[in-house]
C-alpha cells in the first residue's frame, strides 16, 4: 500500500514539473529539457549539457543548472510602405503678366508731304487714379519709313508733349498753326509705320497697363491743335513682344476724331 502510494505521488509529482517547464516564467531550476525545449540545464563542473537536473543535482548527485532561454524572436514584419507624400497644395497663383508695350500704328491710306501720315507728338497713359505717365523707352522693333519724311526721329515723340499746349491747345506756340513754322524735330511723322514704346523708368516708376487706363496720343491735327489734318492711327498694347511683333498686340481703339483710348478688355 506504501509502495503504491509512493509510486502515486512521484507520478504526480513529475507530471507538476512537466506542466511547469511549458512555462518560461517559471523558477529555471523547475524546467525539464526533454519537454521545454526553452530550458537548458548544464552540469557545474564542465558546462556539459545534460537532460537530468532536478533542484540543482543530477540523479547521481552532480551539482546542475538549468536555464531557461530567450524564445526565437518573431521576424520582424517589413515596415509599412511610406505612402507617397500628399503634394503641397500650390501658393497662391501668380498674378497675370501685365501689359506694358503700347504701339501706335499709322492708318493713313496714302501717306505724302514733308511729315507724311499720322504725326506723334507724345504718348501718355492716364491712370485710374488720374496720373498721367509719358512714353519714356522707344522699343527696337519700331519701324517707320524715313523717305522723304523729315520728322523721322522716333525719339521725338518721347517724353510731355513738345508741339501741343496742353493748357492752352496752341501749337508750335501760335494761337494760329497754319501761319506758323512747322518744327519737324518736335514730333514723329509716322509714315505707315508703327512706333512701340512703354513707360517704367525711374521717374515713372513700375508702370503697367489695366482696364479703365486711357491712353492719349498726342496727334498734331485738328483733334489736338485745331488745324491740321486728323490722320488715322490704331491703338494696341501688348504683354511682350514675340517675333511676330504686329501679332504680339491687342488693339484697343482707333483715333477716329477722339484721340485717347480707354483700356478694357484685356
Amino acid at each position: 500500500m506504501n509502495t503504491r502510494y509512493l509510486i502515486l505521488a512521484f507520478s504526480f509529482s513529475l507530471l507538476t514539473l512537466m506542466t511547469a517547464c511549458g512555462d518560461p516564467g517559471l523558477d529555471p531550476d523547475d524546467c525539464d529539457p526533454e519537454v521545454d525545449e526553452n530550458c537548458e540545464c548544464t552540469l557545474d563542473d564542465d558546462g556539459a549539457e545534460t537532460d537530468d537536473c532536478v533542484d540543482g543535482l543530477t540523479q547521481d548527485d552532480q551539482d546542475c543548472t538549468c536555464s531557461i532561454l530567450d524564445p526565437d524572436p518573431a521576424p520582424e514584419a517589413d515596415p509599412t510602405p511610406e505612402a507617397d507624400p500628399t503634394p503641397e497644395a500650390d501658393p497662391t497663383p501668380p498674378e497675370p503678366e501685365s501689359f506694358r508695350f503700347v504701339m501706335v500704328e499709322d492708318l493713313t491710306a496714302n501717306p505724302r508731304g514733308d511729315s507724311p501720315g499720322a504725326d506723334i507728338d507724345a504718348i501718355s497713359i492716364i491712370k485710374i487714379s488720374g496720373d498721367e505717365f509719358f512714353a519714356a523707352n522707344l522699343q527696337p522693333e519700331s519701324s517707320i519709313d524715313c523717305e522723304g519724311n523729315l520728322s523721322c526721329d522716333l525719339n521725338a515723340l518721347l517724353g510731355a508733349p513738345d508741339v501741343i499746349d496742353q493748357e492752352s491747345g496752341e501749337c508750335f506756340g501760335v494761337a494760329n498753326p497754319t501761319g506758323g513754322d512747322v518744327d519737324g524735330d518736335l514730333f514723329t511723322a509716322l509714315n505707315g509705320g508703327f512706333v512701340i514704346v512703354d513707360f517704367s523708368s525711374e521717374e515713372n516708376g513700375d508702370v503697367s497697363i489695366e482696364n479703365g487706363d486711357q491712353i492719349h496720343v498726342f496727334e498734331v491735327g485738328s483733334t489736338e491743335c485745331g488745324a491740321f489734318d486728323d490722320d488715322p492711327f490704331s491703338v494696341s498694347v501688348a504683354i511682350a513682344i514675340s517675333d511676330d511683333v504686329e501679332g504680339s498686340f491687342q488693339e484697343i481703339g482707333v483715333g477716329d476724331g477722339s484721340n485717347i483710348a480707354p483700356v478694357s478688355g484685356l
